[in-house]
């Protein structure tokens, strides 16, 4: 399955409160926090490669750009936040420290931090984002008191990761290469190819095919909409190398899953 990159959370900028039961979901990013407390059940999240088992009364944030994955292998319910970045920032970065730790198992806070969500969702519903604002650095601060700060220290690679994500957003339509972006950016192609695997562990031509694959989905839902007409749409030289790719990103043709469409068959979280 390939990692896709949410840019639609990129554009949020409000916080936004739901509850998920037995979510599963593939590999994916943004540049927003999301902040998960587990209600009920257990849930395995895939941050980065790393596997956290999370049962009852444990809460996790998941930092921007962390590839991570959601998957239930009992019933589950998740109160879950998505908070724009840049209130996360405020609070992280003027102390030039990050949390040492980003998952609070079951503990002395576990009832507040609950509270927290549910004030957070009141205060959504009552648009008051500012005093929601509050109980998000509540919680972000009982993880900081039981589990302690680390030393902040700029990354260079992460920072051109973040802005290769954006640029590609705006061009992954187009005939783009590897070359093209090593020279707008001012890299040596190989150096922008190292980035890609060390983040995404994919190869830039994977994760650009993987973009395109997630457009074509959307235009595949009109069926007025030729898959050959779909296949140029969302940036692919050719019909043969759109087939190839969507196979490999969701396992089926683009044909085959136009027909899953249609008979209501689609698995959404994919």
């Amino acid at each position: 399955m390939s990692t896709f990159f949410e840019i639609g959370r990129d554009v949020d900028t409000k916080t936004c409160f739901d509850i998920l039961y037995n979510n599963n979901r593939g590999p994916h990013f943004h540049s927003n926090i999301e902040m998960i407390y587990v209600v009920d059940g257990t849930i395995d999240m895939t941050i980065n490669g790393t596997v956290h088992h999370l049962q009852k009364d444990d809460f996790m944030i998941i930092e921007p750009y962390r590839i991570h994955t959601y998957s239930s292998p009992s019933p589950s319910t998740l109160y879950f936040i998505i908070c724009p970045s840049a209130q996360y920032k405020e609070l992280i970065n003027p102390q030039r420290h990050f949390l040492q730790q980003y998952v609070y198992h079951r503990g002395q806070h576990s009832e507040e931090i609950k509270r927290c969500f549910l004030k957070v969702r009141d205060c959504i519903a009552d648009d008051i984002p500012l005093t929601a604002r509050g109980y998000i650095w509540a919680m972000i601060s009982y993880v900081a008191t039981e589990y302690g700060w680390q030393d902040f220290s700029a990354n260079v690679n992460s920072d051109l990761f973040i802005s290769l994500l954006h640029f590609l957003q705006e061009h992954y339509c187009e005939k783009i290469t590897l070359d093209d972006v090593a020279a707008h950016f001012g890299y040596n192609k190989y150096y922008i190819s190292k980035v890609f695997n060390r983040y995404v562990n994919l190869n830039f031509s994977e994760f650009v095919n993987s973009m395109r694959c997630h457009h074509a989905l959307e235009l595949l839902a009109n069926k007025e909409v030729s898959i050959t007409d779909i296949a140029g749409k969302s940036g692919f030289e050719s019909l043969r190398s759109f087939h190839r790719a969507f196979q490999k990103a969701f396992g089926c043709t683009p044909s085959e899953y136009r027909k899953k469409l249609r008979d209501n068959k689609v698995n959404t979280s994919k």
